[in-house]
């Protein structure tokens, strides 16, 4: 049955070789959009000559007239079992379309047009040959190609004028004046057509202009207001990357694709963490479509990133809807959960009404949408309340808007409208992604590449003075930090690792810190009121103790969970508020912060069968410590109880660092009480866990310049003993680099003696010396050379000296 075409869009398909007529082909796709078409140009084909034919041509269905420009030069032809006479890619789009039934418009270069580039020409083709080493045979073949294709030219004129009108052009703006005055003559000839963007007196140019203005602003943590508005998001975005769909990935030499490209080419679901860049990508997509571009950015991406814009988005608008600015109208969201698409358009289309968004109205929207012209873009459906009760009626707007999508979607999309739709990850189950068809993109994290270039923007915008400095010393101290690999890939976490290491140039080695600042610059993005950021906090951290231990929910464990039920985190959350279990008051609220934490903190997320976890398991390590120091819980104690489990390592360090931030002596104190002993030969051989654990607290300790002396006469007599024991090299090796740290290194040469660098000095004597390559020898006077190179305490003397810098003898 046909589509009905009233009041739709049309599409104009743009078929023209490209490398001779680039900006004929821009003035052809601002004529179209000048007259209310949707342009769907063809593309590169010469560049890209694997595509199926068939997949070529299924680009000639979708629109309802097509213009073809043709010149002096013949183009792709597809090598295709079905294109035996050798045509080109455009005359067989042509001919695709005329089968159709629709209409061909063609525009030929006027034959008196003198001035056009030889280069841009057919016979060219045999003139540029003869700058090639080329045999005689394969002269003599490319002479017989150049022929037959001005042949295939001259017959596909022939074909294009018969029954048609003849329109001549010479330069773009000539074929531009011209071409929109044969696709308005179009538009009066078809009346079940309306210009794109014509609906319901909707001013398109003053949407776009609000949408430009909304999306391009953009907040970064940590940095003052006032240069926050200079910052705008072209500056600071890096590409979204996506996996591959499966026979993309068959031909790649990786198994990933830019999001752009993917939503260019049909409609997308999209999960994503937290902090990935669900947000950001939507308002990036909905700025380009608005611009009409992708701009230009002087620190550029490697070749594989850069985006281009979607030629099959262009002419459509962005309408870009937060579903979550939905849960403060819920008159808007009653029903049980089985909307149909007509109750799916009614709501939105009376949020439109409510809110405006730049003068669109709901019946501005429904005429868009019926021209097939919309890209809706829905932000954070996980983020849509799942249910509410109203009257003693249980409301379901998440599942009513699900249930609206999958019955909107095969007349929505038929149309040419796209849907782009984003969640939190596992935010859509199995049944409803199965239900709306969506195909499905989860966001790719950060690769090193794009962390470069994300830091290198992110100082670009913030500092622009000093951007390459702070940019390439961020990158190589991030480069000698493997403890912090695991936040590097996330957006939302490099931000905060930005803003930490532009307060001091460095990020600091005392871990307690910098994970302190991140979780407040987190929670600060997502809960502008401090009380708010700080009971979140806390219930985070309540949420983390009790995976660590298994309280208050009544299980004794070892090591700690990294996953927990929904139903166990309603328990924990309960028995924090001190709220009994079994109350109305005490599950709903318990159900509504659990929500809330997975939803809006960023660091709980959701794991799929209605379970959640951390980020990753260091912050949940950091806040089961914080819970253990709000509660005032004895170090030693811990220490005596986990230090030999490996698991419990990272939160024993941080229980350590929140005890010595106020309680310096009593953290040294527990130290000696309970690992010191643990640097015996016996103790190391039989376990190293708990030593190793002792030398990273010492470690903080140092950074922190606390009195470490009652401890280094231990670790120099362990290292001394080290060397005639059996013990693992690694061991060792960790022992003797802690213990040089500490100036508890004693051996000549690598320590200081009052305050002077001990070096141990080797007397090279003078001869002659043959360098390599040839390059002649030379006579070389008598020098010293130190026997081991200098150390971390050595030049911290240099360093700590009041002439240190300044006396030539250092």
């Amino acid at each position: 049955m046909a589509a009905d075409n009233t009041h739709r869009t049309p599409r104009v398909f743009i078929s023209s070789t490209v490398k001779d007529l680039t900006e004929h082909w821009l003035a052809v796709e601002r004529a179209a959009s000048k007259a209310g078409f949707l342009a769907q140009p063809c593309e590169d084909w010469e560049a890209s000559p694997k595509q199926p034919l068939s997949n070529c041509l299924e680009r000639v269905d979708q629109c309802h007239v097509l213009v073809a420009i043709l010149a002096d030069w013949h183009g792709w032809t597809p090598d295709d079992p079905g294109n035996t006479e050798h045509k080109s890619i455009t005359r067989l789009e042509c001919e695709r379309a005329a089968l159709n039934g629709y209409a061909v418009i063609p525009f030929l270069l006027d034959p008196e047009f003198n001035t056009w580039p030889l280069e841009h020409r057919e016979s060219y083709r045999m003139t540029e040959a003869m700058d090639r080493d080329l045999t005689e045979e394969q002269l003599l073949a490319l002479q017989r190609e150049v022929k037959r294709n001005r042949n295939a030219l001259d017959d596909f004129r022939t074909w294009l004028q018969t029954d048609r009108t003849r329109n001549l052009f010479t330069s773009p703006g000539d074929l531009e004046e011209k071409l929109g005055r044969a696709l308005r003559t179009w538009l009066d000839e078809n009346p079940a057509f309306r210009p794109a963007q014509k609906a319901a007196g909707f001013d398109a140019a003053a949407y776009l202009d609000w949408v430009r203005r909304q999306c391009e602003s953009v907040e970064l943590l940590g940095i003052d207001q006032r240069e926050a508005n200079n910052v705008r998001l072209q500056q600071v975005y890096v590409p979204a990357r996506v996996a591959a769909e499966r026979d993309e990935a068959a031909d790649r030499e990786r198994p990933w694709a830019l999001l752009i490209d993917r939503i260019g080419a049909a409609s997308l679901y999209v999960p994503g963490a937290p902090g990935a860049g669900k947000s950001t990508f939507c308002r990036w997509l909905a700025l380009i479509l608005a611009a009409g571009e992708v701009p230009p950015h002087p620190v550029a991406v490697p070749d594989e990133y850069t985006e281009r814009f979607p030629a099959a988005l262009k002419g459509r608008l962005p309408i870009l809807c937060y579903l979550r600015d939905l849960n403060d109208h819920r008159s808007l969201l009653r029903g049980g959960g089985r909307w149909l698409r007509c109750e799916l358009e009614q709501a939105l289309a009376n949020w439109f009404d409510k809110t405006q968004p730049g003068g669109l109205t709901g019946s501005a929207w429904r005429a868009l949408l019926e021209q097939g012209s919309c890209l809706l873009i829905l932000d954070g459906v996980d983020e849509l309340q799942a249910s509410f009760e109203e009257n003693g009626q249980r409301h379901r707007p998440r599942a009513n808007l699900l249930s609206g999508l999958a019955d909107a979607l095969p007349h929505w999309q038929p149309q040419g409208n796209r849907l782009l739709l984003t969640s939190r990850p596992y935010g859509l189950g199995v049944a409803d992604r199965r239900k709306l068809g969506l195909a499905a993109a989860e966001l790719e994290p950060l690769d090193d590449a794009l962390q470069q270039v994300f830091i290198r923007r992110w100082y670009a915008a913030v500092d622009p003075a000093q951007a390459e400095l702070k940019g390439d010393g961020l990158i190589a101290h991030l480069a000698e930090r493997d403890d912090l690999r695991m936040l590097e890939d996330s957006p939302m976490l490099l931000t905060a690792l930005c803003v930490r290491y532009d307060e001091g140039r460095r990020l600091p080695r005392d871990i307690h810190a910098l994970y302190h600042a991140i979780i407040n610059q987190v929670l600060h993005g997502r809960y502008p009121d401090p009380v708010e950021q700080q009971a979140v906090r806390r219930r985070l951290a309540a949420v983390a103790l009790a995976m660590h231990t298994g309280t208050a929910i009544g299980q004794t464990r070892r090591s700690p969970e990294a996953a927990v039920g929904y139903h166990e985190l309603d328990a924990i959350l309960t028995d924090y508020a001190g709220q009994e279990r079994a109350s109305e008051v005490g599950t709903t609220d318990a159900a509504a912060k659990r929500q809330d934490l997975i939803s809006c903190s960023g660091l709980l997320l959701p794991r799929g069968d209605e379970q959640a976890g951390f980020y990753h398991l260091s912050f949940q390590e950091f806040l089961a410590a914080e819970r253990l120091d709000i509660l005032h819980r004895d170090l030693a104690s811990y220490l005596r109880r986990c230090a030999a489990i490996p698991e419990w390592h990272r939160t024993l360090v941080f229980l350590f660092c929140a005890v010595a931030e106020d309680r310096p002596q009593v953290a040294l104190d527990a130290l000696r009480e309970v690992l010191l002993p643990y640097l015996s030969l016996k103790a190391l051989a039989e376990d190293p866990n708990p030593a190793e654990l002792l030398l990273d607290c010492l470690d903080i300790a140092q950074a922190r310049r606390l009195t470490l002396t009652e401890f280094t006469d231990d670790l120099a007599r362990s290292c001394e003993a080290s060397l005639q024991a059996e013990l693992e090299p690694t061991v060792r090796n960790r022992i003797w680099l802690a213990a040089g740290r500490l100036g508890a290194d004693r051996r000549p040469g690598v320590g200081v003696t009052d305050g002077i660098p001990d070096i141990a000095w080797c007397e090279v004597p003078a001869g002659p010396v043959i360098l390599e390559h040839g390059a002649g020898e030379y006579a070389v006077g008598a020098f010293s050379m130190a026997r081991y190179p200098v150390t971390h305490g050595q030049f911290k003397a240099c360093v700590d000296a009041v002439d240190g810098y300044r006396n030539p003898a250092w």
